[in-house]
């Protein structure tokens, strides 16, 4: 590393000496610093944030241990108070024999050289009096340190060497929140119970070949994300499913059911209501209770493995493989819900039966025009799990470890159980070299893209020779008699610890709540067509616009079929075909439940022509051809949050999909499809589906 690392430092150091003022004297002092170093946050002034005038709201602090360093650092402040001043520049006096202060319009730098230690000071101005002499003269009994998020952090291990101390307090981020946030956002704080999230206190010490961090989340658990961390205990023989030959793995403690109860006891009454929709919506479209049927079969056991990266596999086409099982109950009732949602058409592929051993499971064909090789989705229940494979042959490999009897279970996880002590919740491990190859793969492809010379890129045998002895990795997550407290070893250290407890939600609990939430509002988009399908039958059988007298009825639009828009004999629709909803157009188009909606008509011409701005009936549309077809479109407000498909209909019925993904898509209000997207580039009959369409994004049939 060092001698990668050789040439940028020595440019970066030619750098900083000849273009900052004093610049080399500030490397030789830096240079021969040599101690501990103290750094904080120590003053929080609400009032200061309110007045946003450019100051600072909070002042900071630093205590440095200067060793050989304090000499040099002297010839350093002198050279800077010999600088040439700049008039519009920051202000640099001497404060007695050993202090020095440098003044901005706001702001306040000022330090002491005291007893071989250098401290310093940094806030507003106006706070600024006598600050650095209070700093000097309180005792660690009355500071920060004293405070049991300090005290009671996590210990360093006898024999090891700490090189990082880190603790945050929230209590001044509540206090100021009590002060100047809105008084819906206080009662979404107070609601979510978030002041009782207390801080995070880290310790990163030396242990050999590797790093060994610790966190602590302080907490009582009433707060939102102990909802998500909340438990039960893991059980160390769940990984008897990683399969040998993996490189990365773990096992997690998720329950579903029990989260999202929790959750409806601990949001406020607009989120209760946002998850009591989206259960609704699905079972409303699959006639199943997500929480009841779905959830509460699953879980509190899930398990991963997976050989190889995504990522570089994406871009390479080098192999990966991996898997993920849940615990199960009732497995023949899900098999059940799974069969049904294929024959229904919910999900537009047909799997495949295959056999392993004893254990029947089945395999998907999905086109994946550029993935990595080999990938054929496999699903199947083992043991108690229920168990989702990137393919066949993956699958067969987790039935080989699970028969195994955790025999086959990787060295690296093995160990990492062994150290999960206590209620542990969620254990991953893996080979620290295999993640370095990947990453190095996926750097090395983008320079091979990118067609230039990145002279230090090493290649692929010195990443191999670096990486061949290298300690594996793995981190803990457990329930602790204060809060939540999050362990890892590694070789490169894990500095981000402090974020495991947002990993794991988003790794485990967030996906599994969006997830839930995507398919609601993609299963609520194909039912409102089907609903607009039938209002537009409706509309033209009744005849109510009826623009060439010809006793033959057209299809309508939004504003029409909802009664906000006057029909051709001036009068409103009575009693509407479609849901008050529809009646506020806006530009054409109509947002309900994450997804927005656009109608369009033949002109003409016979090209599609969109609804009037505020709803209606466009000008220069054909009312023959409006007696026979329409269409329109459903595409998420907010890609990958509120929706991820895009859906097409028209007067046949059949509802097209699109992942919209493909290059020129990424369709949402600001950018929607145009009324062709969904045409066969080819002309063939739409009906069929999976075809190219002329945005080039493939769109296959959802019903």
């Amino acid at each position: 590393i060092a001698g990668l690392l050789r040439e940028p430092l020595a440019s970066l150091r030619a750098e900083v000496s000849n273009e900052m003022p004093g610049g080399d004297a500030f490397l030789k002092a830096l240079g021969a610093v040599e101690g501990e170093a103290v750094f904080g946050v120590i003053d929080v002034w609400p009032e200061l944030a309110m007045a946003m005038d450019g100051g600072l709201p909070f002042a900071m602090a630093a205590f440095v241990e200067l060793g050989d360093g304090e000499a040099a650092l002297r010839t350093f402040l002198d050279s800077m108070l010999e600088q040439e001043r700049d008039p519009s520049g920051p202000t640099f006096e001497r404060v007695g024999e050993e202090g020095f202060r440098a003044d901005t319009r706001k702001v306040r730098f000022e330090m002491r050289l005291v007893d071989g230690r250098l401290c310093a000071w940094m806030g507003p101005r106006a706070k600024s009096s006598g600050a650095i002499e209070r700093l000097l003269a309180q005792d660690g009994a009355s500071s920060f340190a004293g405070t049991p998020l300090v005290a009671d952090g996590p210990s360093v291990t006898e024999g090891e060497a700490p090189w990082l101390e880190a603790y945050v307090s929230l209590a001044p981020v509540w206090e100021m929140a009590s002060r100047m946030a809105p008084a819906e956002a206080r009662g979404m704080i107070d609601a979510l119970h978030l002041p009782s999230l207390e801080g995070l206190s880290f310790v990163s010490s030396l242990d050999g070949d590797s790093f060994h961090d610790r966190a602590l989340l302080r907490t009582d658990g009433e707060d939102i994300l102990s909802a998500f961390l909340e438990q039960p205990p893991l059980d160390p023989e769940w990984a008897r499913y990683v399969f040998a030959g993996a490189d990365t793995g773990g096992v997690t403690s998720f329950s579903p059911a029990k989260t999202i109860g929790r959750l409806r006891r601990g949001l406020p009454g607009e989120g209760r209501r946002a998850i009591a929709e989206a259960i609704s919506g699905f079972q409303q479209m699959t006639g199943l209770d997500l929480v009841d049927d779905i959830f509460g079969r699953l879980g509190p056991h899930i398990v991963h493995g997976s050989r190889g990266d995504l990522a570089s596999a994406m871009l390479d086409a080098t192999d990966f493989e991996a898997f993920v099982a849940i615990e199960v109950r009732e497995a023949d009732e899900l098999q059940a819900i799974i069969d049904k949602a294929f024959q229904s058409g919910m999900l537009p592929v047909a799997p495949r039966p295959r056999q392993v051993g004893d254990v029947s499971f089945h395999s998907i064909a999905l086109p994946l025009p550029g993935g990595p090789a080999g990938v054929e989705p496999s699903y199947g229940f083992v043991g108690d799990a229920l168990v989702v494979a990137s393919s066949g042959e993956t699958f067969g490999k987790v039935v080989a470890a699970y028969e195994s009897g955790g025999k086959a279970a990787p060295r690296w996880l093995r160990e990492a159980l062994a150290a999960a002590t206590g209620k542990a919740l969620a254990v991953t491990a893996g080979e620290t070299g295999a993640k370095v190859r990947g990453l190095h793969a996926m750097v090395r492809t983008a320079q091979q893209e990118s067609g230039e010379h990145w002279p230090y890129l090493p290649t692929a045998e010195q990443v191999d020779s670096f990486t061949a002895d290298l300690p594996d990795e793995w981190t803990v997550a457990r329930r602790g008699s204060t809060g939540f407290v999050f362990e890892s070893r590694s070789p490169f250290g894990s500095t981000l610890v402090a974020a495991a407890p947002l990993a794991i939600v988003a790794a485990v609990a967030i996906p599994q709540l969006l997830s839930a939430r995507l398919s609601s509002n993609e299963a609520a988009a194909m039912a409102t067509l089907r609903s607009l399908h039938s209002a537009q039958e409706q509309f033209r059988a009744s005849a109510v616009a009826d623009r060439d007298g010809d006793g033959q009825g057209e299809f309508g639009t939004f504003g029409e079929l909802s009664g906000a828009v006057e029909l051709p004999d001036g009068a409103l629709l009575e009693p509407p075909m479609m849901s008050s909803a529809f009646a506020y157009v806006r530009d054409g188009t109509v947002e309900r439940s994450g997804y927005a909606y656009r109608l369009a008509l033949p002109g003409r011409g016979g090209e599609p022509i969109g609804e009037r701005a505020t709803g209606g009936a466009p000008d220069g549309v054909d009312v023959r051809m409006a007696e026979q077809v329409w269409l329109a479109y459903a595409y998420p407000v907010k890609p990958r949050s509120t929706g991820n498909r895009v859906f097409f209909i028209d007067q046949t019925g059949h509802i097209l999909f699109t992942t919209n993904d493909a290059p020129g898509q990424a369709y949402d209000p600001d950018h929607p499809p145009s009324f062709d997207a969904a045409f066969a580039a080819d002309d063939r009959p739409m009906a069929q589906g999976g075809h190219v369409g002329k945005d080039g994004g493939f769109w296959m049939l959802a019903n």
